[in-house]
Order: C-alpha cells, then sequence, then structure tokens
C-alpha cells in the first residue's frame, strides 16, 4: 500500500496499551508492520527532535483514555498539540470516555480529525486509519468528510460532531482487547 516507513502512529497511555497492541495487529498487513509505531504518551520528551520525528506520520491514532486525559500535563498536551497535525491525518478512538470535548479544552486539536468510538466495529478502524495512510494527510477536509460518510465516522470540527452519516447502527458484534482498563 505504501512505500513510506512513516505510516501510522499509534499514541496510548499506559492503562490503553493493550488497545494499542490489538489497533496495530488489525491494521498490520494493510499498513506495512514497519510503519507503524506504537508510543506511550509517558515516555514523552521535550527534544525537538522527537515532535519531528513523530510528526510525519501519514496517520495518528490517539486512544483517548480516562488516564490519558488525566495525565495531560502541560509537555504532554504541548506533544499532542504539535504532532495532532494535519487533522485530516488525526483519527481519534475513544476509549472509556465519551465524547471528544475534554482533549479539545485542553489541547488545541485543528478542525477536522476523525472520531472512531471502541464500540464500533474493527473494520471501522482499519477503514479509517487505511483511508488517511492511502491518500497521505495532506487530503483536506473535505475528502476526510467524505470517508466519514463512507465508514459510519464522525467528523469533528470546531469542537462540534458533525453529521457525516445517518447515526450508524449498533454493531452486530463488539470486538474488544482480552482486558478493558
Amino acid at each position: 500500500m505504501s512505500t513510506s516507513a512513516e505510516d501510522l502512529l499509534i499514541i496510548y497511555e499506559a492503562e490503553a496499551e493493550q488497545w494499542a497492541s490489538y489497533l496495530r495487529s488489525i491494521v498490520t498487513g494493510p499498513v506495512p508492520e514497519e510503519g507503524i509505531c506504537c508510543y506511550d504518551i509517558a515516555t514523552v520528551t521535550s527534544k525537538r527532535e522527537d515532535f519531528l520525528a513523530l510528526g510525519r506520520y501519514r496517520c495518528k491514532l490517539l486512544v483517548l483514555s480516562r488516564g490519558l486525559l488525566e495525565g495531560l500535563c502541560p509537555l504532554r498536551r504541548f506533544f499532542l498539540a504539535r504532532v495532532l497535525r494535519p487533522a485530516a491525518g488525526v483519527v481519534v478512538l475513544l476509549c472509556g470516555v465519551e465524547s471528544l470535548a475534554p482533549l479539545l479544552e485542553a489541547v488545541p486539536v485543528a478542525d477536522g480529525c476523525l472520531q472512531v468510538s471502541s464500540e464500533q466495529d474493527a473494520q471501522v478502524y482499519l477503514t479509517a486509519v487505511t483511508d488517511i495512510v492511502q491518500r497521505g494527510a495532506q487530503a483536506t477536509v473535505d475528502i476526510g468528510a467524505l470517508t466519514a460518510r463512507a465508514a459510519g465516522l464522525e467528523l469533528v470540527q470546531d469542537g462540534k460532531r458533525l453529521s457525516a452519516a445517518a447515526p450508524p447502527a449498533r454493531p452486530h458484534m463488539l470486538v474488544l482487547p482480552a482486558r478493558v482498563p
């Protein structure tokens, strides 16, 4: 699919490590394994090289958990604000949290990121990530909206959910890792 060694960055907090591993396992194949990086936000440093290197990934998948929100110190906020760009290349997985609002209050995430829920089917996650990796993060919000409509995802702009499609039906199957924190 891609020749880049920097396709997918999965950002998580320790309590969501199993989710990060699970997400890596479902996207490996369509996204080359060597192009996937799982990054524990607890290891963030203030080194400029880290921000630059991690910001080059085509798709950034943030596993938004309660622990990540509770641990948002100034350095982590700065990190997320720098790395979660451009918004057309960002997918936020709500994992044990109801909405993206607490993140948007703490971190200035640009308009147009995609939002998925841990209650959705694995195919939704895979579609969101592979579409971004295939087209690159250079796509505009309009393309993101088309992708969202096709995958049943929610597009978040100015901190508000935009209806990208009719409300998705409850999935027939709920996919969870072995242990959910």
